[in-house]
Formats: C-alpha cells, structure tokens, sequence
C-alpha cells in the first residue's frame, strides 16, 4: 500500500527528461520506468498518473522513436 503521493508531477516529469538527456545516447533503447526518475517514484499512490503524463511528454518530446511494445511496455530509442 502507498502512503506517499508524488506532489508535483510536472517537476518530477521535468527531472525525467533531464534524466533522458544526461544518461542516454543517441541510439540507446530504453523503456520509462528505466529512468530512475521514474522507477523511484513506483509506490507513490499517484504513480499511474505520473507515469502516463511522463510517457507522453517523453514520446512527445522529438527525442525518441518508439521501437517496440511488448507486454504492454513500450520501448524508446533515443534520437
């Protein structure tokens, strides 16, 4: 059970995508929850929300393609 909330979503969002820019090379494969910005933030009790907005802002960004889904889980390669 979750018993804390991520109070700001934009910001934790911003700090993923910073997160893209530091650690990933052009042509790294990747999927959100990889990001730690992202995987840290996995028993917050407003997680799925969180990890909606990032996976749109981060597939939105022109930064990455999208490569593949498998389970559900979309894989990312870095522009």
């Amino acid at each position: 059970m979750s018993f804390w909330a991520i109070t700001n979503i934009d910001e934790q969002v911003k700090k993923a995508i910073q997160e893209l820019d530091m650690r990933y090379s052009r042509g790294m494969e990747f999927k959100i929850d990889d990001l730690m910005a992202v995987s840290s933030c996995k028993e917050a009790s407003n997680y799925k929300t969180f990890f909606a907005k990032a996976e749109a802002k981060i597939a939105s960004s022109g930064k990455v393609t999208p490569t593949r889904t498998i389970n559900k889980v979309s894989y990312y390669k870095v522009k």
